[in-house]
């Protein structure tokens, strides 16, 4: 069925049946927040490899190229399974990075019912407030699978709650399927399969390049003018990887990283 979606999901799904990015006008630089979705724990990791090696790998990409106030959304579950991975988040957090609201499990709302999806928000809370620095704005919301309701009714009974709990939405204006490389990434390292991963690296980059054009020229045509774009990442083994020439590509391209506070302070995200 078709889900409730805002501007930006349909941003995503004409960028889907687009050959190049629409024309635009505009010159000057690129704002981004960049966002990293589903710490501590996203996809297979490589033999030998640990949660908190990727997470450090993307905190040092991150450091080395000035990115500011880098939101990691977490769900928190896997902490309480596992308890090693809280190290992950430790790490972020030490880091001076703020972790936010993904949910506790990561659900469907479409299979768990609207009940059980606005308990999950809540249950992740006690453990946001337990690794969060003080001083941090934890109470930031990021849908699963970017799934904003099955329907208005259940859309608007999810943003009331949300409203009620204080929480602001961190909306995705970029979004270039990042997710889908870490599976065969690891799979491909495996059988030592080097042209597979150098199609990997190569495709990566280029799916990043014209994500960021398409986006930012639609965004302008949409809205009449440039806006603050925010990125969606995930904390896999092949982001890490793939992170600090992912950084260097859109430095090249214009981008000016800023905070997720300052592209949200934009109307267009209200």
């Amino acid at each position: 069925g078709v889900r409730h979606q805002g501007p930006f999901h349909a941003l995503r799904s004409r960028a889907l049946q687009a050959s190049e990015p629409p024309p635009t006008t505009h010159k000057g630089p690129i704002r981004m927040a960049i966002t990293v979705d589903d710490l501590p724990q996203h996809g297979p990791l490589p033999e030998g490899v640990t949660r908190l090696q990727v997470h450090e790998k993307m905190l040092a990409a991150f450091k080395k190229h000035e990115v500011p106030q880098v939101y990691g959304f977490a769900n928190t579950k896997h902490i309480d399974e596992t308890p090693e991975l809280a190290a992950a988040l430790e790490a972020w957090v030490g880091a001076g990075y703020p972790l936010a609201n993904h949910t506790y499990t990561h659900p469907h709302m479409g299979q768990v019912g609207l009940e059980a999806y606005l308990a999950d928000i809540d249950a992740n809370e006690a453990n946001l407030q337990r690794f969060s620095a003080e001083g941090q704005d934890w109470r930031v919301y990021r849908y699963p699978f970017l799934e904003m309701g099955d329907d208005g009714d259940q859309a608007r009974a999810i943003r009331e709650h949300l409203a009620n709990g204080k929480y602001r939405i961190a909306e995705v204006s970029i979004d270039f399927w990042d997710w889908a490389f870490n599976d065969p990434y690891v799979r491909c390292l495996k059988k030592g399969d080097e042209k597979a991963l150098k199609g990997l690296h190569d495709t990566y980059l280029e799916h990043a390049a014209f994500a960021l054009n398409w986006a930012n020229a639609a965004a302008t045509d949409l809205f009449d003018r440039p806006i603050p774009h925010i990125l969606l990442i995930h904390a896999g083994a092949f982001d890490a990887e793939m992170l600090d020439e992912l950084l260097t590509r859109y430095e090249k391209m214009g981008v000016e990283f800023i905070s997720l506070d300052e592209a949200l302070a934009d109307p267009v995200y209200a």
